[in-house]
């Protein structure tokens, strides 16, 4: 089998609970073609920053923005209803990335800034867009 995780092994990399930390050395350790294939699972793990393995999943989840920008984007549209977890996508993940690869994600962030779902309103994930959006004008003017 050499270096190649199998799927189950794969799968056992995955926080059992919000202590969990034990498995983040090896998942920081894995290949972008073995990480991609948890980060779905992975990104669920910052839905509660007050989480201990949320903090430290995040250079997990930053390590391959080729492979976590698609997801963010998956994220972070209307039809998504899990708006804190967007909240914390935006105020915590994107500033992780590369400026090129937050970059690619302006429009979706964007449109949360400035035209909400009722729930992105009432959840205020439209002010942290809003203020991610500041922050990155800041950024491309320097």
């Amino acid at each position: 089998m050499g270096d190649i995780m199998n799927y189950v092994e794969l799968k056992a990399l995955i926080p059992k609970d919000k202590f969990d930390t034990s498995t983040l050395d090896t998942l920081m350790s894995l290949k972008e073609s073995d990480l991609s294939i948890l980060l779905p699972e992975l990104i669920l793990w910052i839905a509660d920053m007050n989480w201990p393995v949320a903090t430290e999943i995040l250079p997990v989840l930053s390590k391959y923005p080729d492979s976590i920008v698609p997801l963010i984007k998956e994220s972070l549209v209307a039809d998504q209803d899990d708006d804190i977890l967007k909240i914390y996508i935006i105020s915590y993940l994107v500033p992780r990335l590369p400026k090129d690869y937050q970059l690619m994600l302006y429009d979706d962030i964007n449109r949360i800034a400035k035209n909400p779902t009722e729930s992105e309103a009432y959840e205020e994930t439209a002010e942290i867009a809003l203020e991610w959006l500041d922050k990155i004008s800041t950024l491309s003017r320097s």
